[in-house]
């Protein structure tokens, strides 16, 4: 009995996606930055932000280049501000009204950051590794590679609002901090400088829904609230059922003794990994219910939970939006 042929289909199946590295044109330094200077007059977007961002959630939203928001170091350029409206309505219906909606219109008000800054690029550190979001506290959050705004896209907008709800997580556990018991569960698995080297399925075996869940008990935690928000209940749901096929791995043909010490092996790595997972998103869903008095799950035959609401959102943008080319919109 070959194992392998059970991995190879799981490993196709399990990729949350990829992102190649690629260099960015470089800025040209001799063009108008609106917001350098001369040209920072208050206009129909700015009047538009204030309305939409201002006055009912005090947030503001930094669109025009400033070398005191973003890393010096990095190359990095302005988003288009043709983009900026689309974006931040996109950013209302899909962070902001599931909130609203389950939490209420304070909650959001008191934890959303109070600045928002879009960078028109993505950055990338000294190893290639990509960057497209990034919060400081409950102070700001930073989207980068809004150039590439496309919401009638599914994949991309998943990414982006996976890195929205991953860094807004990080907000709401150092604000009201999760159960400790949640860091033992798979205490001695977590590995801050090697978890790039992990396969996406070995991460699910020893109950991480993530490879980068990994890397620390905070990213775990905060992957589980954002990778289940944005790819919903079903994701997680296979995830389960892969555990449990390997759990389950019947016998093979003359099995011989070694393979079927491999087997027994796999299968009972993949029930504690089963376990570690569903204990974790256990205390996941009872934390953002004791702390902040949100359901996560739909309630069967009930109320629609946040996760619900989510993939509501996420169904009407991309419903919305279906057709519409940004790319081709001239930039202002």
């Amino acid at each position: 009995m070959k194992l392998n042929r059970y991995f190879l289909p799981l490993l196709l199946l399990l990729g949350i996606g990829s992102v190649a590295c690629q260099q960015e044109d470089a800025l040209h330094v001799d063009d108008a930055i609106f917001g350098l200077g001369g040209n920072d007059r208050q206009t129909e977007l700015d009047e538009w932000l204030h309305d939409n961002y201002v006055t009912p959630y005090n947030i503001n939203v930094k669109y025009r280049w400033s070398t005191y928001e973003v890393s010096t170091t990095a190359q990095l350029v302005p988003v288009h501000r043709n983009l900026v409206k689309p974006m931040m309505q996109m950013i209302h219906d899909v962070w902001f009204a599931p909130y609203e909606k389950t939490a209420g219109v304070t909650f959001v008000k008191q934890t959303t950051p109070k600045n928002i800054v879009l960078v028109g690029s993505p950055e990338y550190d000294e190893q290639g590794n990509l960057t497209l979001g990034q919060a400081e506290g409950a102070n700001k959050i930073t989207l980068f590679d809004c150039n590439n705004f496309n919401p009638s896209n599914e994949e991309w907008l998943k990414r982006l609002l996976h890195t929205i709800e991953h860094e807004f997580a990080h907000i709401l556990h150092q604000t009201r901090s999760y159960d400790s018991s949640f860091k033992s569960i798979c205490a001695g698995s977590y590995n801050p400088t090697g978890w790039y080297n992990v396969s996406e399925l070995n991460a699910l075996l020893d109950g991480f829904l993530s490879s980068y869940s990994m890397s620390g008990a905070d990213e775990d935690f905060v992957e589980i609230v954002s990778l289940i928000m944005v790819y919903g209940p079903e994701w997680l749901d296979y995830r389960y059922m892969v555990l449990q096929t390997l759990v389950d791995l019947p016998a093979g043909d003359n099995e011989t003794s070694e393979e079927a010490a491999m087997r027994r092996d796999l299968s009972a790595r993949a029930a504690k990994g089963l376990e570690r997972l569903q204990n974790k998103v256990q205390i996941v869903s009872s934390y953002m219910k004791t702390v902040w008095g949100i359901q996560f799950f739909d309630v069967e035959g009930g109320d629609k939970g946040l996760v619900g609401e989510v993939q509501e959102a996420i169904a009407q943008v991309l419903a919305q939006n279906a057709g519409i080319d940004y790319s081709q919109a001239d930039e202002q």
